[in-house]
């Protein structure tokens, strides 16, 4: 089974151009949320192994993020 990536970004560019990149080289699956709600969300129907969030975006911040899904996921893995 391949491990599951959710990266949360505000740059979609960026997004696009990691999961591009990361999806192939890793041999995962990559998620993509524009945003700490969405995260949220994709969180709730996903299994997800790892979660890359940017720091600042607008909105719930990466730190903000990284509160909440520690508190609800505590076996998740942030950066």
């Amino acid at each position: 089974m391949k491990d599951h990536l959710l990266i949360v970004d505000d740059e979609p560019d960026l997004l696009h151009l990691l999961k591009r990149s990361l999806e192939p080289e890793l041999d995962c699956k990559v998620w993509t949320a524009p945003s700490g709600e969405a995260a949220l969300s994709t969180l709730t129907s996903e299994r997800i192994d790892l979660l890359m969030a940017d720091i600042k975006m607008p909105g719930m911040s990466g730190l903000e993020l990284l509160d909440l899904v520690k508190r609800q996921y505590p076996d998740l893995t942030v950066m």
